[in-house]
């Protein structure tokens, strides 16, 4: 090859080495203006801000609204006869008069407010309203009727009025006669649940229902 040939090619070399060095570098600057690009962009910190106090209140919202559940659950809870209060004065537990927080039997009270509120006018319609008890009625009112408690027969369940026993001995089943009584006059209503033949007699297996 010629002298002026060999020149040639070195300067062609050259160039394509200088071509390659100019793109790297205007490749490198390209990127560094991204970076800082994005580094300027502003940060709006209101609206993050803001975005956790809506989170926080409806947060907050949220546990303070009662759920469907519990309030269906204290509605039906309203409906029943309450229980005793720790006040109270039970006379049919022991046959004398005993405060409540010293029963140790299963006692259901009825006032006569609860009775007035409800608008009961029999006290077989009451008695259906206490947890444990179990009132039958052949009919209508005045037709036979029976009272069953925690299982046990209907012959095991002792009605008082007063101290006055309503049990019919007459009736092979010894079975209340409940189906006429109202509840006009009647002051209290007293259910204790489970055997009470110690103080009341084979009548009472079952529990006792004294009226006021």
């Amino acid at each position: 090859m010629s002298l002026s040939g060999r020149f040639a090619l070195r300067v062609a070399a050259k160039g394509d080495v200088c071509s390659s060095v100019f793109f790297l570098g205007a490749l490198l600057c390209a990127l560094i203006a991204v970076n800082s690009a994005a580094d300027e962009i502003p940060v709006d910190e209101s609206t993050d801000a803001n975005l956790a106090d809506t989170d926080t209140a409806d947060a907050k919202a949220a546990a303070e609204e009662p759920s469907t559940d519990e309030s269906a659950v204290d509605q039906a809870a309203s409906d029943e006869p309450s229980a005793h209060l720790v006040g109270d004065v039970i006379v049919t537990a022991t046959r004398t008069d005993t405060l409540a927080a010293l029963v140790a039997s299963s006692v259901t009270v009825v006032t006569s407010e609860e009775i007035e509120r409800r608008q009961l006018r029999f006290v077989t319609d009451v008695l259906r309203r206490v947890p444990g008890v179990d009132v039958r009625r052949n009919g209508g009112p005045g037709s036979v009727t029976s009272i069953f408690m925690r299982g046990g027969d209907s012959d095991h369940v002792l009605v008082l009025l007063a101290g006055v026993e309503l049990n019919d001995p007459s009736s092979p089943s010894r079975a209340p006669t409940l189906s006429d009584l109202t509840t006009e006059d009647i002051e209290r209503i007293e259910v204790v649940r489970g055997p009470q033949s110690v103080l009341y007699g084979g009548d009472a297996m079952s529990g006792v229902i004294q009226i006021f």
